[in-house]
């Protein structure tokens, strides 16, 4: 699938560049077969590189985490020189409140969990709400007040 997913990544591999959105010479046409065709090699030429006798499987998804109410991907992706920058500036002192706006799917939930996980993980409690009709807020402010 990966050599394919690159085959056809290189039919004009130049034709999507910002750098060559105007270019009136048709560099990104003349591109076209420049590039050399991904290829899968074995190190040993007896050895079949792949078993076709195989019995698909369907993929496995990591189950996703938690953090109290809140669903977390099971990994994070993306937005990591923005964690470190905020990691760093929580860890010094110099960051007291944190607000993540945007529009959904940018990985704001992801980026917030990842974070107080890691405060978690020092041992410093970490209360998370997350507004959805299931969640009930008195139920969250009374768990505050315990605390």
């Amino acid at each position: 699938m990966a050599l394919q997913e690159g085959r056809r990544a290189i039919v004009t591999p130049l034709k999507e560049s910002a750098w060559l959105g105007e270019d009136a010479s048709g560099l990104a046409e003349r591109s076209l077969g420049q590039w050399p065709l991904p290829s899968l090699i074995s190190h040993d030429p007896a050895q079949p590189l792949i078993d076709w006798r195989f019995t698909p499987q369907p993929r496995t998804q990591a189950p996703n985490q938690t953090l109290s109410t809140i669903s977390l991907p099971p990994r994070f992706i993306g937005r990591r020189a923005e964690l470190r920058t905020l990691q760093s500036r929580l860890r010094q002192g110099r960051l007291h409140q944190l607000l993540i706006s945007g529009p959904g799917g940018q990985g704001k939930t992801a980026l917030a969990g990842k974070l107080a996980q890691m405060f978690q993980q020092r041992g410093i409690p970490i209360f998370a709400w997350s507004a959805r009709p299931e969640n009930d807020w008195q139920f969250f402010q009374l768990e505050l007040e315990i605390a």
